[in-house]
């Protein structure tokens, strides 16, 4: 009895082995992104937070003075905060190592690219235009083409396949052209560009939290 006890849970341990093995692999170290209190980039990090450990601060620097506000997913709502405190890297628990600045330089506020350096690395995407944004966050997230597509359909976007001439015909491309042929880690499967907004009258999709007036 004892030997076909061990037996089945070796067997066991060897399909949930076999199971692991067979996963996606994803980036899943928790990173920050500093994002515009703006609706549509609010909306778009809000989906980024379903697929990766995501920390997110919202600035806004069109008043007086610069607001800061972090997201609590365990309060369901905005939390103010100072540049101190956004400086110090204790947002989160252990701290991320990575920071994503999204933002123009002069759209990003002063001082945040400097109060940022407590992260590893910092990376800071000079746009928002949400393609633009997801194609420079694949290169550390490496979404699956299911992630791909979800963010497509959801932000009105279409997938372009940048590969599609070399699997047709193959790795040299058309006989006669000439190729330039990118080391693998530049080799992008896919990227979005933009489509045009559906019809009026289309159902809306579902919206994240806003930044509340009170709240600033």
């Amino acid at each position: 009895m004892k030997k076909i006890l061990r037996t089945f849970v070796l067997c066991l341990v060897v399909m949930m082995a076999a199971s692991c093995a067979n996963l996606p692999k994803r980036n899943m170290d928790s990173s920050v992104m500093v994002i515009p209190s703006r609706y549509t980039i609010v909306q778009f990090a809000f989906d980024l937070t379903r697929l990766r450990p995501i920390t997110l601060v919202a600035y806004d620097n069109g008043g007086a003075s610069l607001l800061l506000h972090v997201w609590n997913p365990s309060l369901q709502e905005w939390v103010r905060i100072d540049m101190d405190e956004y400086a110090s890297g204790n947002l989160t628990t252990p701290a991320a190592n990575r920071v994503h600045l999204l933002g123009t330089n002069e759209g990003i506020p002063a001082g945040m690219m400097d109060a940022s350096q407590w992260a590893a690395v910092v990376d800071q995407i000079d746009s928002l235009n949400i393609a633009t944004i997801v194609n420079s966050l694949d290169k550390h997230m490496k979404f699956s083409s299911s992630e791909w597509k979800s963010l497509a359909k959801k932000h009105k976007l279409t997938i372009k396949d940048a590969n599609r001439d070399r699997r047709r015909y193959g790795r040299y491309g058309k006989r006669g052209e000439d190729v330039s042929i990118p080391m693998p880690e530049e080799e992008m499967t896919e990227e979005l560009i933009v489509e045009p907004m559906p019809p009026a009258g289309e159902a809306a999709p579902e919206l994240p939290p806003m930044i509340q007036p009170e709240d600033k």
